[in-house]
């Protein structure tokens, strides 16, 4: 029974890192998402529509990609403050955004090292929606996101 765990454990383990890897990213390089730092952000273009997605209430499974370019960030120096290892240099994040309210909940987070190793990974136990601001990075991904589901682009 133990040994049958692990080989199931290691399968499930294969293919969700075959699932992230095969992810096609795309650098966002708007005002919002530059910064003296260096740091790169990027968002997944192979969308979905959330299990509780509905044609009234649209909601998009997100993923989003940061890699820091060193440890002079203060969006790094957050994430050292909150607990995240002091290696972590790529943080991947999934969202889901409902288009219609505005709003966007964190589902799931991986912090990766300089090599491309996983240091951690959560899934939150609660999803829980907040606004996202205008005039941000998270509003012009919104925007995104909501003219690819209006082209009918994102996977059903």
């Amino acid at each position: 029974m133990k040994r049958s765990l692990i080989v199931l454990s290691l399968l499930l383990s294969m293919l969700w890192t075959a699932t992230i890897c095969s992810a096609e990213w795309k650098l966002l390089d708007g005002k919002h998402h530059q910064n003296a730092y260096g740091t790169k952000y990027y968002m997944e273009t192979k969308m979905s529509y959330a299990d509780v997605s509905s044609t009234q209430n649209p909601i998009v499974v997100f993923w989003g990609k940061t890699v820091f370019q060193g440890k002079s960030d203060p969006t790094y120096a957050q994430l050292i403050k909150i607990g995240c290892p002091p290696e972590t240099a790529m943080v991947e994040l999934k969202y889901r955004v409902d288009l219609n309210n505005k709003k966007a909940a964190l589902v799931y987070g991986i912090l990766y090292d300089t090599q491309g190793r996983i240091l951690s990974s959560e899934e939150q136990k609660k999803v829980e929606y907040i606004p996202i601001s205008p005039n941000t990075g998270a509003e012009a991904v919104w925007i995104m996101i909501r003219e690819l589901h209006e082209k009918g682009a994102i996977n059903k």
